[in-house]
């Protein structure tokens, strides 16, 4: 009854760490008089051990050099912390349902706040819920919206990568949506991306922007035209995103020049219509 008892308490204390298979393993060796440290030592070398925790090893290292010491209920905890992360971010349960997708994380210190700095920018684009804004994923960089959440998972796919092609694609997809001409690749948008997220643009603040450039697209192309120039897409978004001072002076003056052409000042007045001449 006792040993009956002693394995049912191993087993459960196993069971917790996902090593429940290992129960038996460890009661002979206590049966064999081992040390704890000694069962312990070898307990980490056991393929099932190693399947569980494939971090840990590296961990370890690290901690000896001097970085964090690791035990398994930490470990266990760092994962949750992630997993439930991921589970709220509308990632399919199979990008994060084994070890193996925590442990790449873990080895290059990837902290759960970071993950979910990541998880946030790539959600800004999946949240943008504008077909377009996917469309242009795909156009600027190959990848799904579901491809953005997972590079949560890519250590050497940082915050601010995600933030910056999330971003990208949303601007390239609102401006689809509104019509706006462009012709721009993916580093023209990031340049454009890059000031949006400087100047914390909300989603709403991007559409609006996309909008009042085109607008402003419209009108002045037509009346850069009449006067022999040119004004493009890319001068627009100069104006809304980048706050360009110069071309927001140039389009005024054009505006006014069209202005005064119709109030008369270089047009038909009364005084030609009372003569009779025409102009």
């Amino acid at each position: 009854m006792a040993e009956a008892s002693a394995r049912d308490v191993i087993a459960a204390a196993f069971r917790a760490y996902g090593l429940e298979g290992l129960a038996d393993w460890v009661f002979s060796n206590i049966e064999e008089v081992a040390t704890e440290s000694e069962i312990y030592l070898q307990l980490r070398e056991t393929p099932q051990y190693k399947a569980r925790f494939p971090a840990m090893a590296d961990l370890q290292k690290k901690a000896a050099a001097g970085g964090r010491g690791w035990n398994e209920r930490e470990y266990i905890e760092q994962e949750n912390a992630y997993r439930e992360i991921l589970s709220r971010s509308g990632l399919p349960p199979e990008f994060f349902d084994s070890a193996d997708d925590y442990a790449s994380l873990m080895r290059n210190d990837v902290p759960p706040v970071e993950v979910q700095r990541r998880v946030d920018a790539a959600r800004q684009a999946v949240l943008a819920s504008d077909p377009n804004v996917r469309q242009q994923l795909s156009a600027l960089y190959g990848i799904t919206t579901q491809d953005l959440l997972a590079y949560a998972l890519v250590p050497d796919r940082g915050a601010d990568y995600i933030q910056r092609v999330a971003t990208s694609s949303i601007l390239a997809g609102m401006a689809q949506t509104q019509g706006l001409q462009t012709g721009f690749g993916a580093s023209e948008w990031e340049q454009y991306a890059g000031t949006a997220i400087s100047g914390d643009f909300t989603v709403q603040q991007m559409q609006e922007s996309i909008a009042t450039a085109r607008a402003i697209s419209e009108t002045q192309s037509r009346l850069a035209s009449l006067e022999g120039g040119q004004f493009t897409g890319a001068d627009a978004l100069d104006i809304t995103i980048g706050q360009d001072a110069e071309k927001t002076l140039k389009s005024q003056q054009r505006a006014a020049r069209e202005k005064a052409r119709f109030s008369g000042t270089s047009g038909i007045t009364g005084k030609s219509m009372s003569s009779g001449r025409t102009i």
